[in-house]
């Protein structure tokens, strides 16, 4: 059965490609400085542009789904690269993200105070503890950019478990609102980003590119729980058992 990478055009969290360093580095774009509106934008030494927010005080963090490393994850990884790196553009370097840092975002990046993390972690924890753990699968490869249109990624797209999903971000908006705090993407376009690169998505590349059986493996996972990292610290909220 041929599979299909599509072009997508929908901004993503920045979380794709900083999680593992969101509490040293303050994943995510597209948060705007308070004072004036602006962005601050910084380049980085490896080619990235970030922008986000210098305000003291506030405590970057974001709601996600960590996948489990298994060879068969990071086999599909480099052969989603494979088949991605010529639609990026000629010259472009692409960087592997490390396989730590594999998950599926559940919320946008965001910034509190100090006084309302305890808040936000025990309505996350109400909000969650009644959804049931639930399996899903990883099919076909993606092309996404983020709110700046800053960094390109590359990733595998969910093909089963979307509602489950789509049920957890119901949740987590929820929580997110009542901090004033954006809600996820209306377009819900699920997938674990595994590469990336400078710049924006070249206007010529296709919107449809038809993969050949066997090209883009396919990749089961499983959900016990949700995760969430504010500042330095992480929290873990258990799914319900089935």
């Amino acid at each position: 059965r041929p599979s299909s990478m599509s072009r997508t055009i929908h901004p993503v969290s920045d979380s794709d490609g900083e999680s593992a360093g969101l509490a040293a580095e303050a994943e995510g774009a597209g948060r705007q400085d308070t004072e004036g509106g602006k962005v601050n934008v910084e380049k980085l030494a490896d080619g990235r542009v970030r922008s986000f927010p210098h305000v003291d005080g506030n405590f970057p963090g974001f709601v996600f789904l960590s996948l489990a490393r298994t060879p068969g994850l990071l086999e599909a990884a480099v052969e989603a690269v494979k088949l991605a790196k010529p639609l990026l553009g000629q010259g472009r370097t692409v960087h592997m993200l490390m396989s730590d840092e594999f998950h599926i975002s559940l919320s946008r990046t965001f910034a509190v105070r100090r006084h309302q993390i305890e808040p936000m972690v025990q309505q996350l924890r109400m909000e969650l503890r009644s959804q049931p753990e639930f399996g899903g699968r990883l099919e076909g490869v993606g092309l996404y950019t983020n709110d700046e249109r800053t960094r390109s990624f590359v990733g595998l797209r969910v093909s089963s478990g979307q509602e489950k999903i789509s049920s957890l971000v119901r949740g987590v908006d929820r929580v997110m609102g009542r901090h004033k705090l954006q809600a996820f993407w209306p377009a819900h376009d699920f997938h674990v980003s595994v590469a990336w690169a400078a710049g924006d998505l070249p206007s010529e590349a296709p919107a449809v590119v038809t993969c050949a059986e066997g090209d883009a493996r396919a990749v089961g996972f499983s959900v016990p729980s949700v995760r969430s990292k504010i500042g330095a610290r992480s929290y873990t909220f258990r799914l319900r058992s089935k």
